[in-house]
């Protein structure tokens, strides 16, 4: 594991790359308002979820969300055993929107907004598949020596193309 100094020449999409893979990444601690939490990598973190027992679980993928709403909150909705009502899902879905988030948060803040975002939003894209455009190929490379199985496991394509539009 690198300590802090060796990483502070890193870019801050470097150094959230190298986070996500550090068996050993921690939250917060003594110099931080949060307290101190064990993350570990990002796949160690996915499967410590994705492999327990001891509660039922439903995997939700933002990319599912975004190209089927309906579908995808149908099936959060009947997991959760709600009554499904399809025209109270579709104007809950037609009110949340990632354009109207967007706006409410420019009019009125949100609270859950961290204070080092670099873009100073917490709804900043709203896009599926945005790091082909962010990553370089060396990023890229690097998070998928990292997290293949994992990534496949979710039908993240550790192969798509890296050239940039």
């Amino acid at each position: 594991m690198q300590d802090e100094n060796s990483k502070q020449g890193l870019t801050p999409m470097s150094r959230s790359i190298h986070w996500m893979n550090d068996r050993n990444h921690q939250l917060g601690g003594p110099n931080s308002k949060l307290v101190m939490q064990y993350v570990e990598s990002w796949s160690q973190h996915v499967q410590s979820w994705t492999s327990q027992r001891d509660f039922p679980l439903l995997v939700v993928r933002y990319e599912d969300l975004k190209s089927a709403p309906m579908i995808a909150f149908e099936q959060i909705i009947r997991y959760l055993e709600w009554d499904f009502d399809e025209a109270r899902l579709a104007r809950a879905i037609s009110r949340s929107d990632f354009k109207s988030l967007q706006n409410a948060e420019s009019q009125t803040g949100f609270a859950e907004k961290t204070l080092v975002a670099t873009s100073g939003r917490f709804f900043r894209r709203g896009e599926s598949g945005a790091w082909s455009k962010i990553l370089n190929a060396e990023q890229i490379a690097m998070i998928v020596a990292h997290h293949e199985t994992t990534m496949k496991a979710f039908d993240y394509s550790p192969t798509l193309s890296t050239e940039k539009d």
